[in-house]
């Protein structure tokens, strides 16, 4: 077998190799997820198939007609408590505890710089916008604001953030139909201010957070209840942990 001159001059990088070999299983991996979720459609497709075959052999156009339509992609879906828009707004009393340091690469974990809270009391708000997908499952965006107070410090807090919400127990009875959990994640800024001067600052702080609510009064498209939320808020110069439980009312545009 022959090579050519330039084949044979050609560099070996094994750094390039192993990122083609990277790409090649990523790729695989994808294509393996995608058969896989695609295979309970196709498999009930194929059942539907099968079954109108059999019954246009047997003589019954109409059964063979219904059973070709017995997987329809979920078209037809019926919903029986929330779908379409979605609009959450929660007020709640607040319970934080914070510590950091001023923003400042000169006093960032210095102890003599450390401002804390203890446990501060005060109050949250938060609204999300998004789309009910399922009676089980939404997603949204929204914006949070929180402030609160503890040991002469006055603290406040917002957060730009994205929400989603699973109600996993939907279909094991009536309770489980109307209580949510969240997940919750976002950017935002916390800072400790103190006889008019700025005692802690993150900066640009990152927020994760877990919640559980229970729509338990329902008029029409509107259902409220009670909200308890969690969120840790991370950054270089401060952390904090902040907890609220309040009142939760949110109107979907259907069923």
């Amino acid at each position: 077998m022959s090579v050519s001159r330039m084949q044979a001059l050609k560099p070996f990088h094994p750094g390039a190799d192993r990122r083609w070999t990277g790409c090649t299983l990523a790729l695989v991996g994808c294509v393996s997820a995608l058969g896989a979720l695609a295979s309970p459609a196709m498999a009930q497709a194929t059942e539907g198939d099968g079954a109108a075959a059999a019954a246009e052999a047997s003589g019954d156009p109409v059964q063979a007609a219904a059973d070709s339509d017995s997987w329809d992609g979920d078209y037809d879906l019926k919903y029986e408590r929330r779908s379409d828009v979605m609009l959450s707004l929660t007020a709640s009393g607040l319970m934080g505890f914070v510590s950091g340091y001023p923003n400042d690469v000169d006093k960032i974990d210095q102890p003599e710089f450390k401002a804390k809270t203890g446990a501060a009391p005060g109050w949250s708000g938060t609204g999300v916008l998004g789309v009910a997908f399922r009676d089980w499952l939404s997603f949204g965006v929204g914006y949070s604001q929180q402030s609160f107070n503890g040991s002469g410090h006055q603290g406040s807090a917002y957060f730009f953030l994205f929400r989603t919400e699973a109600y996993p127990l939907f279909n094991e009875s009536e309770l489980g139909k109307n209580l949510g959990f969240a997940i919750t994640g976002g950017l935002g800024n916390v800072k400790l201010e103190k006889d008019g001067h700025t005692t802690a600052d993150g900066g640009a702080v990152s927020m994760v957070g877990l919640g559980a609510f229970w729509e338990g009064l329902q008029a029409g498209q509107l259902s409220l209840g009670p909200a308890l939320d969690y969120q840790y808020v991370f950054s270089e110069p401060l952390t904090a942990h902040l907890v609220s439980l309040g009142v939760r009312g949110v109107f979907y545009g259907g069923p």
